[in-house]
Protein backbone atom coordinates (compact mmCIF):
# COMPACT_ATOMS: atom_id res chain seq x y z
CA UNK A 1 0.00 0.00 0.00
CA UNK A 2 1.26 3.50 -0.88
CA UNK A 3 1.70 5.98 1.99
CA UNK A 4 2.84 9.07 0.07
CA UNK A 5 2.98 12.20 2.22
CA UNK A 6 4.72 15.57 2.33
CA UNK A 7 7.08 14.32 5.07
CA UNK A 8 8.15 11.30 3.02
CA UNK A 9 8.55 13.46 -0.08
CA UNK A 10 10.82 15.72 1.94
CA UNK A 11 12.89 12.72 3.02
CA UNK A 12 13.21 11.72 -0.63
CA UNK A 13 14.39 15.21 -1.64
CA UNK A 14 16.60 16.40 1.24
CA UNK A 15 19.61 14.06 0.74
CA UNK A 16 20.07 15.26 -2.84
CA UNK A 17 19.76 18.90 -1.79
CA UNK A 18 22.27 18.36 1.02
CA UNK A 19 24.79 16.85 -1.40
CA UNK A 20 24.26 19.73 -3.84
CA UNK A 21 24.97 22.16 -0.99
CA UNK A 22 28.11 20.21 -0.07
CA UNK A 23 29.46 20.40 -3.64
CA UNK A 24 28.50 24.09 -3.90
CA UNK A 25 30.48 25.01 -0.78
CA UNK A 26 33.43 22.91 -1.94
CA UNK A 27 33.70 25.16 -5.00
CA UNK A 28 35.91 27.80 -3.40
CA UNK A 29 37.70 29.27 -6.43
CA UNK A 30 34.64 30.96 -7.91
CA UNK A 31 31.03 30.23 -6.97
CA UNK A 32 28.72 29.38 -9.84
CA UNK A 33 25.63 31.58 -10.34
CA UNK A 34 22.68 30.29 -8.36
CA UNK A 35 20.45 30.69 -11.41
CA UNK A 36 22.66 28.38 -13.48
CA UNK A 37 22.76 25.75 -10.75
CA UNK A 38 18.98 25.93 -10.29
CA UNK A 39 18.61 25.54 -14.06
CA UNK A 40 20.84 22.44 -14.07
CA UNK A 41 18.94 20.90 -11.15
CA UNK A 42 15.67 21.66 -12.94
CA UNK A 43 16.93 20.21 -16.22
CA UNK A 44 17.89 17.04 -14.36
CA UNK A 45 14.37 16.84 -12.96
CA UNK A 46 12.76 17.53 -16.35
CA UNK A 47 14.58 14.78 -18.24
CA UNK A 48 13.32 12.04 -15.91
CA UNK A 49 9.97 11.69 -17.67
CA UNK A 50 11.33 11.20 -21.23
CA UNK A 51 14.01 8.87 -19.84
CA UNK A 52 11.36 6.86 -17.99
CA UNK A 53 9.15 6.43 -21.07
CA UNK A 54 12.06 5.60 -23.35
CA UNK A 55 13.27 3.01 -20.84
CA UNK A 56 9.78 1.49 -20.82
CA UNK A 57 9.85 1.22 -24.62
CA UNK A 58 13.24 -0.52 -24.55
CA UNK A 59 12.17 -2.86 -21.74
CA UNK A 60 9.00 -3.72 -23.66
CA UNK A 61 11.12 -4.49 -26.72
CA UNK A 62 13.38 -6.74 -24.62
CA UNK A 63 10.32 -8.51 -23.20
CA UNK A 64 8.99 -9.04 -26.71
CA UNK A 65 12.31 -10.49 -27.82
CA UNK A 66 12.21 -13.02 -24.97
CA UNK A 67 8.48 -13.79 -25.04
CA UNK A 68 9.08 -17.32 -26.36
CA UNK A 69 11.68 -18.00 -23.66
CA UNK A 70 9.68 -16.81 -20.65
CA UNK A 71 6.57 -18.25 -19.03
CA UNK A 72 4.44 -16.56 -16.38
CA UNK A 73 2.30 -18.58 -13.98
CA UNK A 74 -1.20 -17.44 -12.89
CA UNK A 75 0.41 -16.35 -9.61
CA UNK A 76 2.79 -14.10 -11.53
CA UNK A 77 5.90 -16.28 -11.12
CA UNK A 78 8.30 -15.75 -14.03
CA UNK A 79 10.21 -18.77 -15.32
CA UNK A 80 12.96 -18.78 -17.96
CA UNK A 81 13.71 -21.70 -20.26
CA UNK A 82 17.35 -21.74 -19.12
CA UNK A 83 19.75 -20.03 -16.73
CA UNK A 84 21.68 -18.47 -19.61
CA UNK A 85 18.47 -16.94 -20.95
CA UNK A 86 17.69 -15.45 -17.56
CA UNK A 87 21.19 -14.00 -17.25
CA UNK A 88 21.06 -12.47 -20.73
CA UNK A 89 17.61 -11.00 -20.12
CA UNK A 90 18.64 -9.50 -16.76
CA UNK A 91 21.85 -8.00 -18.17
CA UNK A 92 20.06 -6.44 -21.16
CA UNK A 93 17.41 -4.90 -18.90
CA UNK A 94 19.98 -3.50 -16.47
CA UNK A 95 22.43 -2.06 -19.00
CA UNK A 96 20.22 -1.09 -21.94
CA UNK A 97 16.79 -0.87 -20.35
CA UNK A 98 18.03 1.49 -17.63
CA UNK A 99 21.67 2.58 -17.73
CA UNK A 100 22.25 3.52 -21.37
CA UNK A 101 19.26 5.84 -21.75
CA UNK A 102 19.77 7.86 -18.58
CA UNK A 103 23.51 8.29 -19.06
CA UNK A 104 23.02 9.54 -22.63
CA UNK A 105 20.30 11.97 -21.52
CA UNK A 106 22.32 13.29 -18.58
CA UNK A 107 25.42 13.79 -20.72
CA UNK A 108 23.49 15.45 -23.54
CA UNK A 109 21.61 17.73 -21.12
CA UNK A 110 24.90 18.72 -19.49
CA UNK A 111 26.43 19.49 -22.87
CA UNK A 112 23.50 21.57 -24.13
CA UNK A 113 23.26 23.55 -20.89
CA UNK A 114 26.94 24.34 -20.24
CA UNK A 115 29.07 23.75 -23.34
CA UNK A 116 29.17 27.41 -24.38
CA UNK A 117 28.44 28.93 -20.98
CA UNK A 118 30.82 31.77 -20.04
CA UNK A 119 30.74 30.70 -16.38
CA UNK A 120 32.50 27.43 -17.24
CA UNK A 121 35.95 28.87 -16.49
CA UNK A 122 37.36 26.61 -13.77
CA UNK A 123 38.08 22.88 -13.85
CA UNK A 124 35.85 22.01 -10.90
CA UNK A 125 32.87 23.73 -12.54
CA UNK A 126 32.12 20.68 -14.71
CA UNK A 127 31.80 18.48 -11.61
CA UNK A 128 29.47 20.99 -9.93
CA UNK A 129 27.28 21.17 -13.03
CA UNK A 130 27.11 17.41 -13.47
CA UNK A 131 26.33 16.70 -9.80
CA UNK A 132 23.49 19.23 -9.70
CA UNK A 133 21.98 17.83 -12.90
CA UNK A 134 22.38 14.18 -11.83
CA UNK A 135 20.91 14.74 -8.38
CA UNK A 136 17.98 16.67 -9.87
CA UNK A 137 17.24 13.55 -11.90
CA UNK A 138 17.50 11.38 -8.78
CA UNK A 139 15.03 13.52 -6.82
CA UNK A 140 12.24 12.89 -9.36
CA UNK A 141 13.23 9.23 -9.63
CA UNK A 142 12.90 8.80 -5.85
CA UNK A 143 9.59 10.66 -5.73
CA UNK A 144 8.25 8.45 -8.51
CA UNK A 145 9.48 5.37 -6.66
CA UNK A 146 7.74 6.56 -3.50
CA UNK A 147 4.44 6.99 -5.35
CA UNK A 148 4.65 3.56 -6.98
CA UNK A 149 5.94 1.48 -4.04
CA UNK A 150 5.45 0.83 -0.33
CA UNK A 151 7.16 3.16 2.09
CA UNK A 152 9.22 0.25 3.53
CA UNK A 153 11.17 0.14 0.28
CA UNK A 154 11.96 3.85 0.21
CA UNK A 155 14.95 4.00 2.57
CA UNK A 156 17.11 1.35 0.80
CA UNK A 157 16.25 2.87 -2.58
CA UNK A 158 16.88 6.41 -1.35
CA UNK A 159 20.26 5.68 0.19
CA UNK A 160 21.62 3.61 -2.68
CA UNK A 161 20.29 5.72 -5.57
CA UNK A 162 21.60 9.00 -4.16
CA UNK A 163 24.99 7.45 -3.40
CA UNK A 164 25.27 5.92 -6.86
CA UNK A 165 24.06 9.04 -8.67
CA UNK A 166 26.53 11.25 -6.78
CA UNK A 167 29.35 9.00 -7.96
CA UNK A 168 28.01 9.07 -11.52
CA UNK A 169 27.73 12.86 -11.38
CA UNK A 170 31.34 13.19 -10.24
CA UNK A 171 32.62 10.81 -12.93
CA UNK A 172 30.63 12.44 -15.73
CA UNK A 173 31.67 15.90 -14.52
CA UNK A 174 35.37 15.01 -14.47
CA UNK A 175 35.44 13.43 -17.91
CA UNK A 176 33.14 16.07 -19.35
CA UNK A 177 35.55 18.79 -18.18
CA UNK A 178 38.55 16.97 -19.66
CA UNK A 179 36.69 16.41 -22.94
CA UNK A 180 35.54 20.05 -23.02
CA UNK A 181 39.07 21.34 -22.47
CA UNK A 182 40.62 18.97 -25.01
CA UNK A 183 37.87 19.80 -27.52
CA UNK A 184 38.60 23.52 -27.22
CA UNK A 185 42.34 22.90 -27.45
CA UNK A 186 41.74 21.01 -30.73
CA UNK A 187 39.55 23.88 -31.91
CA UNK A 188 42.24 26.47 -31.17
CA UNK A 189 44.92 24.31 -32.80
CA UNK A 190 42.82 24.07 -35.97
CA UNK A 191 42.39 27.86 -36.01
CA UNK A 192 46.16 28.32 -35.67
CA UNK A 193 46.71 25.77 -38.42
CA UNK A 194 44.39 27.67 -40.78
CA UNK A 195 46.44 30.82 -40.13
CA UNK A 196 49.67 28.93 -40.92
CA UNK A 197 51.03 29.30 -37.37
CA UNK A 198 51.26 25.53 -36.79
CA UNK A 199 51.74 22.73 -39.28
CA UNK A 200 50.70 19.53 -37.47
CA UNK A 201 47.87 18.40 -35.23
CA UNK A 202 49.95 17.66 -32.13
CA UNK A 203 47.07 17.84 -29.63
CA UNK A 204 45.38 14.50 -29.06
CA UNK A 205 41.76 13.99 -29.97
CA UNK A 206 39.15 14.62 -27.29
CA UNK A 207 37.33 11.38 -28.22
CA UNK A 208 38.88 9.25 -25.46
CA UNK A 209 37.51 11.58 -22.77
CA UNK A 210 34.07 11.51 -24.35
CA UNK A 211 34.06 7.70 -24.57
CA UNK A 212 35.32 7.26 -21.00
CA UNK A 213 32.78 9.79 -19.73
CA UNK A 214 29.96 7.66 -21.14
CA UNK A 215 31.28 4.11 -20.71
CA UNK A 216 32.30 4.33 -17.02
CA UNK A 217 28.96 5.79 -15.80
CA UNK A 218 27.11 3.38 -18.14
CA UNK A 219 28.85 0.42 -16.48
CA UNK A 220 28.30 1.90 -13.00
CA UNK A 221 24.54 2.33 -13.40
CA UNK A 222 24.30 -1.01 -15.22
CA UNK A 223 26.01 -2.92 -12.41
CA UNK A 224 23.92 -1.02 -9.84
CA UNK A 225 20.68 -1.97 -11.63
CA UNK A 226 21.84 -5.55 -12.16
CA UNK A 227 22.88 -6.10 -8.54
CA UNK A 228 19.69 -4.47 -7.28
CA UNK A 229 17.58 -6.93 -9.28
CA UNK A 230 19.21 -10.01 -7.75
CA UNK A 231 17.82 -11.56 -4.57
CA UNK A 232 20.82 -13.40 -3.17
CA UNK A 233 21.76 -12.38 0.38
CA UNK A 234 25.45 -12.51 -0.49
CA UNK A 235 24.86 -10.27 -3.50
CA UNK A 236 22.96 -7.82 -1.29
CA UNK A 237 25.84 -7.63 1.21
CA UNK A 238 28.36 -7.05 -1.59
CA UNK A 239 25.96 -4.58 -3.24
CA UNK A 240 25.49 -2.36 -0.19
CA UNK A 241 29.18 -2.53 0.67
CA UNK A 242 30.10 -1.47 -2.86
CA UNK A 243 27.53 1.34 -2.97
CA UNK A 244 28.68 2.94 0.28
CA UNK A 245 32.34 2.46 -0.66
CA UNK A 246 31.63 4.33 -3.89
CA UNK A 247 29.78 6.97 -1.87
CA UNK A 248 32.85 7.53 0.29
CA UNK A 249 35.10 7.65 -2.77
CA UNK A 250 32.86 10.34 -4.23
CA UNK A 251 33.51 12.64 -1.26
CA UNK A 252 37.22 11.94 -1.51
CA UNK A 253 37.24 12.70 -5.23
CA UNK A 254 35.23 15.91 -4.74
CA UNK A 255 37.66 17.13 -2.06
CA UNK A 256 40.72 16.34 -4.18
CA UNK A 257 39.34 17.95 -7.33
CA UNK A 258 38.18 21.03 -5.43
CA UNK A 259 41.60 21.45 -3.79
CA UNK A 260 43.34 21.19 -7.19
CA UNK A 261 40.91 23.50 -8.94
CA UNK A 262 42.43 25.99 -11.34
CA UNK A 263 41.64 28.39 -14.11
CA UNK A 264 40.31 26.74 -17.26
CA UNK A 265 42.33 29.12 -19.45
CA UNK A 266 45.54 28.34 -17.56
CA UNK A 267 45.26 24.60 -18.24
CA UNK A 268 44.20 25.21 -21.83
CA UNK A 269 47.34 27.32 -22.26
CA UNK A 270 49.48 24.47 -20.91
CA UNK A 271 47.97 21.96 -23.37
CA UNK A 272 48.70 24.19 -26.37
CA UNK A 273 52.16 25.25 -25.16
CA UNK A 274 53.17 21.63 -24.55
CA UNK A 275 51.95 20.51 -27.99
CA UNK A 276 53.54 23.47 -29.77
CA UNK A 277 56.57 24.68 -27.77
CA UNK A 278 57.68 26.89 -30.66
CA UNK A 279 54.65 29.17 -30.30
CA UNK A 280 55.21 32.40 -28.39
CA UNK A 281 53.10 33.20 -25.31
CA UNK A 282 51.64 36.16 -27.19
CA UNK A 283 50.30 33.95 -30.00
CA UNK A 284 48.80 31.40 -27.56
CA UNK A 285 47.19 34.10 -25.41
CA UNK A 286 45.84 35.75 -28.53
CA UNK A 287 44.31 32.46 -29.67
CA UNK A 288 42.78 31.91 -26.23
CA UNK A 289 41.37 35.43 -26.24
CA UNK A 290 39.84 34.90 -29.68
CA UNK A 291 38.24 31.63 -28.56
CA UNK A 292 36.86 33.34 -25.45
CA UNK A 293 35.39 36.17 -27.55
CA UNK A 294 33.78 33.66 -29.93
CA UNK A 295 32.19 31.83 -26.99
CA UNK A 296 30.79 35.11 -25.64
CA UNK A 297 29.28 35.91 -29.04
CA UNK A 298 27.68 32.45 -29.18
CA UNK A 299 26.16 33.01 -25.73
CA UNK A 300 24.76 36.40 -26.71
CA UNK A 301 23.19 34.95 -29.86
Amino acid sequence: MNHFSFELALIAVLPALALCAYVFFKDRAEKEPFGLLALLFGVGMSIYKPVFYLERLILDAIDKGFENSISVSPEGLVTFESTSTEVLYTVLCAFFGFSFVRICFIWLALFLTTHENKNFNYLFDGVVYSVFLSLGFTVVENLHFLIQNDVELLLPKLLTSVACQLFVGVIIGYYYTMWHMQFNANKIENALKEKGMVEKDNIRSSAKWLIAGIIIPFLTIGVYSLAGSLHSEIVKIVFYTAVFTVFGLSFQAISQMASKDGSYGKYLYKIIAKAHPDLSPEIINGALSTESDDSKEDNEQ
